[in-house]
């Protein structure tokens, strides 16, 4: 699957399908066009946007997300299909039949992984990681005491400075991992929905408002990821905007090759490869979910590349 992320950040451009390609025109001029079959999910970041129906179409019948930002660059709206697998019915009954210690357990698995790889992000930058090693240990079902909470408290000021506070509205470099993020969510929503999944039937995310809390949940394992990517853009090459090229090198990190037990694959092969062993995990019954595994090593790769 492709890792492309086409963005629109132009204002007033019309956005249409032909013979395969998306054109991008603007005044009726023809100004750009890309092959779909080269898109991973489309992200628009500008005004005036129109898209045509036969697009919308043909991106609902690829699985391929629309994502509409803010001027933050933070997400409002994500089109996703109502029928994005061939057996989907049945996913998302057994989506519904999860009983909640299976969920609690599920989160538990998702929080663990989370702390896991912050503590793994901070050890190969040299700063003090084994508290999270410990935390990620400790994590219980359904994670009653917050130890995802206790250890963002930690975490964020050993990573980017104690002077740093995370709020999606927040200074730079809140608007770099903003972005990163929304990469990440765009590549889990098209996995999940791949998977013949339902995005707003989650198992610890509960916003009434959120259509894509199955999403949020998956995507918590990845996040440590972008953060290390992050922490070189800002603090090592002092990048504050999110110029065209960062926003391409945020892409790259789909990309990147990590370990697993027994392969190494992209990162965007290894959220698919979860969303498909949380499936097995509905079928079963119990905590099947399947991560990378990288090494500090592999790790390195993306401060190196």
């Amino acid at each position: 699957m492709s890792t492309r992320i086409l963005e629109i950040t132009q204002d007033n451009r019309y956005l249409s399908i032909h013979r395969g390609f998306i054109e991008i025109k603007e005044s009726g001029d023809l100004i750009g066009k890309v092959p779909i079959d080269d898109i991973n999910s489309i992200i628009g970041s500008a005004h005036g946007l129109v898209y045509s129906q036969s697009l919308l179409m043909e991106l609902a019948k690829r699985n391929i997300p629309l994502v509409v930002c803010n001027q933050a660059f933070v997400p409002v709206s994500v089109l996703w299909p109502l029928d994005g697998h061939y057996n989907q019915s049945a996913k998302i009954d057994n989506q519904l039949k999860v009983t909640q210690p299976l969920k609690k357990q599920l989160w538990k698995s998702l929080v663990s992984q989370k702390i896991f790889r912050q503590g793994q992000t901070l050890e190969v930058l040299g700063l003090p990681a084994g508290a999270f090693y410990q935390l990620s240990k400790k994590v219980n079902s359904g994670d009653k005491e917050n130890l995802e909470g206790q250890a963002a408290k930690r975490y964020w000021p050993l990573l980017l400075g104690k002077d740093f506070k995370r709020y999606r509205t927040g200074p730079s470099p809140n608007n770099l991992l903003n972005y990163g993020y929304i990469v990440l969510r765009s590549a889990t929503a098209r996995a999940v929905v791949a998977g013949g999944l339902h995005p707003s039937i989650g198992l610890f995310h509960r916003n009434k408002n959120n259509p894509f809390r199955l999403v949020d949940d998956l995507m918590e394992p990845f996040r440590p990821f972008i953060d290390l990517l992050v922490w070189k853009l800002h603090l090592q090459e002092g990048i504050d905007e999110l110029t065209p090229d960062i926003k391409s090198r945020l892409v790259s990190i789909l990309s990147v090759e990590l370990e697993s037990n027994d392969f190494t694959s992209s990162l965007l092969n290894h959220i698919q490869f979860l969303v498909r062993s949380l499936n097995k995990s509905y079928e079963e019954k119990k905590v099947l979910l399947q991560y990378p595994n990288p090494s500090l090593l592999n790790l390195q790769a993306i401060l190196n590349g």
